[in-house]
Parts: structure tokens; C-alpha cells; sequence
């Protein structure tokens, strides 16, 4: 249905932003598969004349292409070649739908669709100051600042109820059989 077309790339558009823009972080290897599936959206099945050693870096591609985190870690002949190489090998599916499964891809991850947040930790001395909460369908996650690493992860289960205090501190009370501090303390906005 053209309802379905238009949700599909609405969807696809939207993970696009969230990926190269590090709002969702990948792997390396994920981001070159899902470069890959965006590369077939944009120019087709893939043409060995055409699609060239140095075809994205060249035509400035990759930068809509590669999570900014990651780009600049590895050279942008590496992206080019391992992108173009992933493209070629996309099966008769991924050549048909590969918006369908770009955005498959996406809804494996824990953080799709997940709300974030900067803040300020003061539980644990293990972990830095300034963190990013996710908070999404598997509960929350407490990542990196810089590239979202997971941190630690507290499902809706083991969370006994969240609120906030008027200095502004969001907390998170943990129950009691959990073998992890009794609360997590996060400041949001992050303090000064």
C-alpha cells in the first residue's frame, strides 16, 4: 500500500539522521552494512564501472553515510572500500527492500526509538560524571558521554519507582533484591 511506502521511508529517513548523526551509536561493521543498504537506496544495484574504488569519498557520500563518531577513526579510503564491497554482496532481498532492512536493522537495537538525556551521575565513582540516560523499551540505559557506551542497563523490572527532587536531581530507586546501589542519582540538566 502507498501508506506503507511512504511510513517505510518516513522510518528510514528518520534512522538515517539518528545513525550518521551518532544519535544512535553503531559499530563500525554495523555502520558499513547499513551504508551499504543506503548506498542501494541512492544508486541502485551495484555497477562495477561505475561504483569505483573512491566513488563515495570522492562525490563527498560518506559523510551522509558514516556516523560522525566513527569517520574520522579509520581512513575514508577504508569507508569507500568497505562500503562498496558490502553493496556488491547485498543479496536479491536487500536489493529489493533495503529501506525495509536498514530500518530492520535498527529496531534490533536496544537504544531504537529511545528518548536521551545529559546528565550528571553521583553514585557511582566507577563511572564518569557526565553520562547520557536512554530511555526506551528495554528500560534505562546509562551511557558514555562521548560514544555511548553502554554503561550499565536497569530493566523496568528492577526499578521500583523514579521521580525527581526540587534541586533538580532525577533519581531512580532500584528494589531491594537487586544486587546494585539502591538508587541512581542523575542530574538533569547537567550541574555546572
Amino acid at each position: 500500500a502507498p501508506e506503507d511506502k511512504s511510513l517505510c521511508y518516513m522510518a528510514f529517513i528518520q534512522g538515517v539522521y539518528e545513525v550518521i548523526t551518532g544519535i544512535l551509536p553503531v559499530t563500525a561493521d554495523e555502520a558499513i552494512s547499513l551504508a551499504a543498504l543506503q548506498m542501494q537506496v541512492k544508486f541502485g544495484n551495484s555497477k562495477p564501472a561505475v561504483h569505483t574504488k573512491g566513488f563515495l569519498s570522492r562525490s563527498g557520500q560518506l559523510k551522509g553515510m558514516v556516523p560522525a563518531p566513527l569517520l574520522l577513526r579509520r581512513a575514508m579510503s577504508a569507508w569507500d572500500e568497505d562500503i562498496l564491497a558490502r553493496h556488491r554482496l547485498l543479496n536479491a532481498d536487500a536489493q529489493a527492500n533495503p529501506m525495509r532492512l536498514y530500518c530492520r536493522m535498527l529496531l534490533s537495537r536496544d537504544f531504537y526509538g529511545a528518548e536521551y538525556f545529559s546528565a550528571g551521575q553521583s553514585y557511582s565513582s566507577a563511572m564518569p560524571e557526565s553520562v547520557v540516560l536512554a530511555v526506551g523499551l528495554t528500560g534505562v540505559h546509562v551511557l558514555t558521554l562521548e560514544d555511548k557506551r553502554i554503561l550499565d542497563h536497569y530493566s523496568f523490572g528492577e526499578i521500583n519507582r523514579w521521580g525527581f527532587t526540587s534541586d533538580p536531581t532525577f533519581y531512580i530507586d532500584l528494589k531491594a533484591q537487586m544486587s546494585r546501589p539502591d538508587a541512581l542519582h542523575l542530574h538533569h540538566p547537567i550541574r555546572p
